[in-house]
């Protein structure tokens, strides 16, 4: 058995494997855009699971931080994607969202279809970014300002391959931030990508 500095120190090294794992995938990602290497591989899949799986998948992180992730999810029809590269997509929004959220605040995850498209929106209670950031949000290596004792760790290439990946699906994605008053994505996919 372990004893509290021994669970804490396997615990640093979880953290620390699975973030040197995540920025090891997004650089071969990237080597792979830069290449044009990407294809997509297309199913017919419900959005909502792929949603369902990502906000589980966080469960751990969301439970250490007290933050509730609400899922408001209406029945949609499935939708051919791919659903490794979409996976990867939202787990990589709704992950943002609990890291840059204050303890004890709400991350809510909303689908529906909006005439011939699906709508996702991920909002959160952060600290949000001003007019500047915002512009450089979805840059290749952009990293907003970190407050006076944030830890948040990343390698600012998340955001890029997921407006990447969602434009490869003829989709959309787009952020609306107040400085204060917390980030909300809304990413936007046809009903039926052209064929």
């Amino acid at each position: 058995f372990y004893d509290a500095s021994q669970a804490e120190e396997l615990r640093q090294i979880l953290e620390s494997t699975e973030s040197l794992d995540k920025f090891i995938s997004k650089i071969l990602n990237l080597t792979k855009v830069e290449s044009n290497e990407i294809k997509l591989d297309k199913r017919s899949k419900d959005l909502n699971k792929i949603l369902e799986q990502c906000v589980a998948k966080l469960a751990f992180q969301a439970k250490a931080k007290d933050i509730r992730v609400e899922l408001g999810l209406e029945p949609l029809f499935p939708i051919r994607l791919d659903p490794a590269l979409l996976h990867q997509v939202f787990t990589n929004i709704i992950d943002n969202a609990i890291k840059y959220s204050p303890p004890g605040s709400l991350v809510r995850v909303l689908s529906r279809e909006v005439g011939d498209q699906v709508e996702v929106t991920v909002e959160d209670s952060g600290e949000g970014l001003d007019e500047k950031d915002m512009e450089q949000l979805f840059t290749k290596f952009f990293r907003g300002k970190s407050h006076p004792g944030d830890q948040t760790k990343g390698s600012g290439l998340g955001l890029y391959l997921s407006r990447y990946f969602i434009e490869l699906h003829e989709g959309t994605v787009e952020a609306e931030s107040r400085k204060g008053e917390g980030m909300k994505f809304v990413i936007k996919l046809p009903l039926e990508s052209a064929q």
